[in-house]
């Protein structure tokens, strides 16, 4: 018996091979490999960073990967393409010009990397920097005619800007701008922080905390100016078989002064124009119409 195999075993090893290669061209023609580039880019993910250095230079937010692999295999990635993942492993780098390969990792099988752009990833690490600035404030434009503003008020007054040593040396100031171009009411918003270099331009790269500053500035009418609406004072009636469907007022409002502010306080809050005639009109009116304004009393504007 033994010996009958002996001479016999080159067949039995052929046959075996035979019906190898016989079953994977079986399951090649069920499932055929194919190649083929993600439809979407993998983002770049980011492990093991010193938490006192900071990445200084570009780094690609996302990456293009071509995969080998069978269709069964295809149909759960395109289902979920966070099966590729692409990771920068930045453990135990320090401070300095570094040149890294992307780890490419697929959580399904089998799987072959075709190709990876970018496969390597150029970058600078730098040491973190923080550094506390008082916030300036820019105010432009001057309030509406009649009215004044107060004293500002900023919460908080100094924010603290971070990133890398040779960004946060080139920070200069920390400016919020203010507009109070024909403002009439108090100023109540949150704006943003802009960080600024020694020419007045941004500074990218940083971050600041809190990056928003809560102004606050009151805004008061001055004695014997005042806000009133204008009223058309129409006499007539328009010809038969037309009808008035609208009147409009520009400016709807007005600010009207008096050198003694008894005079405009005791204003019922309207003034009405001249007299606009209306009889037997039959087509659009637009013209112009004086105030009529109580004797003392004159419009601002």
């Amino acid at each position: 018996m033994f010996r009958w195999i002996s001479e016999n075993y080159r067949t039995f090893l052929w046959a075996f091979v035979l019906s190898i290669a016989v079953w994977v061209s079986a399951v090649t023609a069920a499932d055929p490999d194919e190649t083929r580039t993600l439809s979407s880019a993998v983002p770049v993910q980011i492990i093991g960073q010193d938490p006192g250095l900071v990445i200084s230079s570009e780094v690609p937010d996302e990456v293009e990967v071509t995969l080998r692999a069978p269709r069964s295999v295809w149909d759960v990635i395109d289902a979920d393409p966070q099966v590729v993942q692409a990771i920068l492993d930045l453990s135990g780098l320090s401070s300095g010009d570094h040149g890294l390969g992307l780890q490419i990792q697929v959580n399904a099988r089998p799987v072959q990397i075709v190709s990876v752009s970018p496969r390597v990833v150029t970058f600078v690490l730098e040491a973190l920097s923080t550094q506390t600035f008082s916030v300036d404030l820019s105010l432009t434009g001057e309030p509406a005619i009649g009215y004044q503003a107060g004293d500002v008020s900023l919460d908080p007054l100094e924010v603290v800007v971070a990133g890398a040593e040779s960004q946060v040396r080139k920070v200069e100031r920390v400016r919020i701008s203010v507009d109070l171009g024909g403002i009439r009411e108090n100023f109540d918003q949150t704006l943003k922080v802009d960080v600024l270099d020694e020419n007045g331009q941004r500074v990218e790269g940083v971050t600041v905390s809190p990056d928003s500053i809560h102004v606050t500035l009151p805004v008061t009418q001055r004695g014997g100016y005042r806000d009133v609406a204008v009223k058309v004072n129409m006499l007539g009636r328009v010809a038969s078989g037309y009808r008035l469907t609208d009147i409009s007022v520009f400016p709807p409002v007005v600010t009207v002064f008096a050198a003694d502010p008894e005079l405009v306080n005791t204003l019922p809050g309207v003034v009405e124009t001249l007299p606009l005639e209306l009889q037997n009109a039959k087509e659009d009116i637009s013209t112009r119409v004086a105030l009529n304004l109580p004797a003392g009393i004159s419009i601002v504007g």
